[in-house]
């Protein structure tokens, strides 16, 4: 009996780490985004409006602490998240039930937590636009994790807000939910990124996917993989 429990726990097991999805990722560098888009957009612009937030010296950033707000218009509800990096996350911590997964990119791959907070579309756009305090809308969960470091001390910045937008593209040789994120910037780089979600167990494949798909839609890799959590915080550092 004992070993009947035993293989089907391993069965279990199997099946699991088989079904584990990682999100892969890709920027594009075109000096014309219509260009990107009329190759490979297939689909109305969800629109994402975005904001950060962190101290003046972005000590969250540098605990391994993302807080991030977003207005999703096109959805039922926008969001709340903090996000643990690797460096951050506490093993004591019960973060099975929360959504942790690899973001893989040609240079890199990181791992990270979420702690998502679902909210109103309206109460999201007064955060964003400075009428709300922030820290007076997380959950719990969030603020216990933000009180556990010790080195934040005052009120938290907004940086942002980006307008961004949200496609659906053509379908690549494997992998689900194939989008595209375009990030406008004024007076610096805009960010555009086309990702999927695939089995984490298949990452050489799934790389080979995304430059099979730049090749046959004719589009040209960045030089270096960006965040776009680092490039928004640095951008508002230094333009505002």
């Amino acid at each position: 009996m004992r070993e009947i429990i035993f293989t089907m726990a391993m069965l279990l097991s199997l099946g699991c780490s088989s079904e584990e999805l990682s999100e892969f990722h890709v920027f594009v560098c075109h000096p014309k985004f219509q260009d990107i888009k009329t190759k490979i957009v297939h689909s109305a612009a969800k629109k994402l409006n975005v904001a950060y937030f962190d101290s003046q010296d972005q000590t969250l950033k540098k605990s391994g602490v993302i807080i991030r707000v977003r207005h999703r218009p096109n959805h039922s509800k926008s969001d709340i998240t903090l996000k643990l990096r690797s460096d951050a996350i506490n093993e004591k911590e019960s973060l099975v039930k929360k959504k942790c997964e690899y973001d893989f990119y040609f240079s890199r791959k990181k791992y990270s937590c979420s702690f998502k907070k679902k909210v109103s579309h309206q109460l999201a756009q007064k955060i964003l636009n400075g009428n709300e305090d922030i820290l007076k809308h997380l959950d719990k969960e969030q603020m216990d994790i933000l009180k556990s470091i010790k080195t934040l001390n005052g009120e938290l910045k907004k940086y942002g807000i980006v307008n961004a937008q949200r496609f659906e593209v053509a379908q690549g040789e494997v992998g689900e939910d194939w989008t595209l994120e375009y990030w406008p910037f004024p007076k610096g780089t805009n960010l555009v990124e086309i990702s999927f979600r695939y089995e984490t167990s298949q990452a050489k494949e799934a790389l080979q996917s995304l430059r099979n798909y730049l090749d046959r839609h004719k589009l040209v890799k960045c030089p270096k993989d960006f965040s776009k959590t680092s490039y928004t915080l640095d951008y508002f550092s230094k333009t505002f």
